[in-house]
């Protein structure tokens, strides 16, 4: 199978994940209209409790998909074995947490002393079978290097659907148990889409099992176990701020720190985009002993990433208090969760790929033992900041987590492989950047109406500032070649969709 370029699935991922992010900005002022402060707090605690148990039912097994398939890809009878392997086992450790789940159902909705947790609870259940399988196939959609199929259902498709079922209850005063209802088969559609495409790439033969030996199993389990542990020590990390939140506050509260959190993490979007594509590639590279390419992406994946999201960053700075104003006066005190979020997201941009050749190399267990120990960093700082600053508090304690995390993963990357993702271009994109943030806000402290016209248009003015900025910075030749580089990338996409 031809593989795309890195570059080139990284630039259509971010191109399918933007358009959705502009059509989730509308989703975003529709939710926040039609949905109580409380309803949306519901939404994104069920969500976070279902993502916390299924890292028990995933149990690492995507990142094993990941770092053996290599292994298996040019024998089709194993390969087709070791695929149906990673469907079966996911499944078997869903009925093992649902069991145990259920067996505890009373003890831990006794924790929340909340008519609607209570009254939607269960569906913690049905949200993690659809959220498990889903993440399955995803990944075999990344083995495939068919992650644009993915990006554009999820990012695209799905969040189209959601604005129409958002306006239907605009309109038609529609109640929330069935908003809810259609939601969850929104996600279920989505599941049968990524289901369908891999089994229409899936050249399947005879299943060969004779691979599931002492070895491999040792290998595996040692692996899928430890991968496990580092995601849901990560995971935590990501979650137990709304979890806290809803314990010292309310379900108000988790909805305005939601919204917040959902636009500052805006930036993740191009992490996202680039390693969907780039960790596979990194498996095989890393599989290879190909250490020289892997510094290449490193290095690269790192610049493409900054250069974005350090314009992000600057933009929420300016605008994050006037965006979430639009939303609601209630949302508009989530200005500062906002721009915290964004630093916290600036800097795992800055860190690069360097998560994935720790990930796919011989030190996995690196992150674990580091993971473990942000983790309780994170779970302290949020217990007393929360109860301190409130949902500011919060997002100081994620964002400082995330910090250090990526932080000690620059460092040992270095030890390690003798390798550092920056360079000169990081430090001119920060002077860009910095003129365009001086002239922006000279020209909004000149005229700035808050509304989402406006806020548009300065988004597009300061962009023009920024590579302004890089052409003082003198930057204009790799401006130049960035235009010349995009205008070819499209060139391509339009070639190849005749």
């Amino acid at each position: 199978m031809k593989k795309t370029s890195i570059n080139k699935q990284s630039l259509i991922n971010i191109i399918i994940s933007y358009f959705g992010l502009f059509i989730g900005l509308f989703n975003t002022i529709f939710r926040t209209n039609v949905l109580t402060p409380s309803e949306i707090g519901l939404i994104s605690i069920l969500f976070s409790i279902a993502g916390i148990f299924q890292y028990f039912t995933v149990f690492g097994i995507t990142n094993s998909l990941i770092k053996f398939y290599p292994e298996y890809r040019d024998e089709k009878n194993k390969k087709t074995g070791f695929l149906i392997f990673i469907i079966i086992t996911p499944v078997f450790l869903f009925l093992l947490v649902s069991v145990i789940f259920l067996l505890n159902y009373e003890l831990i909705i006794e924790k929340y002393d909340n008519i609607l947790i209570k009254k939607y609870f269960l569906y913690v259940i049905l949200i993690l079978l659809i959220n498990t399988l889903t993440e399955i196939f995803r990944q075999f959609l990344r083995i495939y290097y068919k992650t644009n199929y993915s990006t554009f259902v999820k990012d695209f498709l799905f969040k189209i659907f959601h604005l129409l079922l958002l306006l239907t209850v605009l309109f038609f005063n529609m109640k929330f148990v069935h908003y809810f209802h259609i939601l969850l088969s929104f996600y279920f559609l989505m599941l049968v889409l990524f289901i369908l495409k891999t089994l229409k790439l899936m050249d399947l033969y005879k299943p060969d099992f004779s691979f599931l030996n002492k070895k491999f199993l040792k290998k595996f389990v040692s692996y899928s176990s430890f991968r496990f542990l580092t995601s849901i020590s990560g995971g935590l990390i990501n979650k137990i701020d709304k979890l806290m939140i809803s314990f010292f506050g309310s379900l108000a509260n988790v909805g305005v720190y939601s919204i917040s959190l959902s636009i500052g993490n805006i930036l993740g979007i191009v992490g996202r985009s680039v390693l969907k594509v780039a960790h596979p590639q990194i498996s095989d590279d890393l599989n290879k002993n190909n250490y020289k390419k892997i510094e290449s992406t490193y290095k690269s994946t790192a610049k493409f990433e900054f250069f974005i999201g350090i314009f992000l960053f600057i933009y929420f700075t300016l605008f994050a208090k006037d965006f979430l104003t639009i939303l609601g006066k209630e949302y508009s005190k989530g200005y500062l969760v906002l721009i915290v979020m964004a630093l916290g997201q600036l800097i795992n941009l800055m860190a690069g790929m360097c998560g994935g050749i720790i990930s796919y190399s011989k030190y996995y267990k690196f992150a674990f033992y580091v993971r473990i120990i942000i983790l309780l960093i994170n779970a302290a700082l949020n217990y007393f900041l929360i109860q301190e600053l409130g949902i500011l508090g919060a997002a100081i304690a994620t964002s400082f987590s995330l910090a250090i995390f990526n932080i000690v993963k620059i460092i040992f990357v270095y030890r390690k492989f003798d390798m550092l993702p920056f360079t000169k271009f990081n430090l001119k994109s920060f002077f860009a950047a910095l003129i365009a943030f001086t002239g922006a806000f000279l020209v909004k402290s000149l005229y700035f109406e808050i509304n989402l016209f406006w806020i548009i248009i300065y988004f597009i003015l300061s962009f023009i500032l920024y590579i302004i900025g890089f052409i003082l910075v003198g930057e204009k030749a790799k401006m130049l070649e960035i235009y010349k580089y995009f205008k070819k990338q499209l060139y391509n996409l339009k070639r190849d969709k005749k």
